[in-house]
């Protein structure tokens, strides 16, 4: 037997475990009662919101509040990079497909580079081929900060596409070979996302190559493409080739059916200028030559 000091002691001891573990649920954090709300409320402290975060996923993880929560905070400024990736692996998770739409489509939106190397690492290790148009995308808008050949995008297209060098992939995405892929139905949005991906992919491709390259792809195209037609037609019959967004949607606009008898007419004038006129000649010139021919 214990003596009595010892016996005292424990006595002691025991009472205190039994009022730490009474105390207990009362010192461990309340619930969030609406932990979806907290998620996207950027005046709460970080730990509060990953709690909630956390909490939803938990509670009811296929929850359309959660999962709109989700995309809010991957597509709205203001979140840090910690947040918008894990919201980019818990979108993946809950349904990679409707995911990776979202990314074809909205990906043109992030600005943030670790936000951008996460999902192209998921990217990599999922073989995610089909977000090249969107890839190449995001590369032709310009950055002031990173060079051209140091982009997270560059890397992210070759690591998606060794069988072919950067600029090729780039080409098939303007050319319309590299696709992406498409959806059951082809909608009106579709079609305009896909014409916007492939305009930014020959503004960065006149970026990255010089001209002489760049109008010897052009001429091997074999493609039946309108928009690839209209781009040979253009340099063909006029000795210009658009590289600005502005530009490839007059040279489109140029060449409706519609307008064809004033193609014709420039086409004309344009082969009667001298080679020194014709330097820097551009599309926007041709109503004053063909109004003074």
């Amino acid at each position: 037997m214990l003596p009595t000091p010892l016996k005292v002691m424990a006595a002691t001891w025991r009472s205190l475990a039994v009022a730490v573990l009474i105390a207990l649920p009362a010192c461990a954090p309340k619930p969030i009662v609406d932990p979806v709300s907290v998620m996207t409320d950027r005046s709460v402290p970080f730990s509060k919101r990953r709690t909630a975060t956390e909490q939803a996923r938990l509670a009811n993880p296929d929850d359309p509040r959660r999962i709109k929560a989700l995309h809010h905070v991957l597509w709205e400024r203001g979140y840090p990079s910690w947040q918008r990736t894990n919201a980019v692996d818990e979108l993946a998770t809950h349904d990679e497909t409707a995911f990776r739409d979202a990314l074809r489509r909205r990906m043109i939106l992030l600005r943030d580079r670790e936000t951008l190397e996460h999902i192209f690492d998921l990217a990599d290790e999922g073989g995610w081929t089909d977000l090249a148009p969107a890839i190449v995308r995001c590369y032709a808008r310009r950055s002031v900060v990173v060079k051209d050949d140091e982009r997270v995008e560059r890397a992210a297209i070759e690591r998606l596409h060794p069988d072919r060098s950067v600029e090729q992939v780039i080409f098939d995405v303007f050319s319309g070979v590299e696709t992406g892929g498409a959806p059951v139905e082809v909608t009106a949005n579709w079609k305009s996302m896909v014409r916007r991906e492939r305009i930014a992919a020959w503004t960065l491709l006149a970026r990255l190559v010089d001209a002489q390259e760049l109008g010897t792809s052009l001429d091997r195209a074999t493609t039946n493409d309108t928009l690839v037609s209209d781009m040979q037609a253009a340099r063909r019959d006029l000795d210009i080739v658009p590289v600005q967004r502005e530009g490839i949607l007059r040279l489109q606009s140029l060449r409706e059916p519609a307008q064809q008898a004033f193609w014709d007419r420039s086409v004309a004038v344009v082969s009667a200028l001298r080679t020194d006129q014709r330097a820097g000649l551009d599309l926007r010139h041709l109503p004053l030559l063909v109004a003074g021919g």
